[in-house]
């Protein structure tokens, strides 16, 4: 496995390494649950199907600029943690995001079509 940044967490966009600042966040799940509760008392639930996905602090340099992870659309991506891979296929970007010209970060959110945890 590759060497974790700062030896907790790689990120890994269509092949290239990408660095990230302050919090990030991966949602793998493909289904929400809501409880329903019907007159009668009886408690169901509700099943909303949703994209998996993730969001992050991203930095931008020379060859990762905010152009690029606007330009994210179905390609394949990894997050890499200790002990744990989830493997986006089909991940896009959202396209619209933040870019902080002072600290040089963009904030990025993608979707994608599945995630597979390993």
């Amino acid at each position: 496995m590759d060497e974790l940044c700062s030896g907790v967490l790689m990120v890994e966009m269509d092949g290239v390494i990408c660095e990230f600042e302050g919090g990030f966040t991966v949602q793998p799940n493909s289904e929400m649950r809501e409880e329903k509760i019907s007159h009668a008392g009886k408690v169901g639930i509700k099943r909303t199907p949703i994209a998996p996905g993730f969001k992050g602090t991203m930095q931008v340099y020379d060859t990762n600029t905010a152009k690029k992870y606007h330009d994210f659309v179905n390609k394949p991506c990894s997050i890499r943690t200790r002990g744990r891979v989830y493997s986006f296929t089909g991940a896009t970007s959202k396209g619209t995001f933040e870019h902080d010209l002072v600290e040089g970060t963009v904030e990025v959110e993608c979707f994608a079509q599945k995630c597979t945890e390993t």
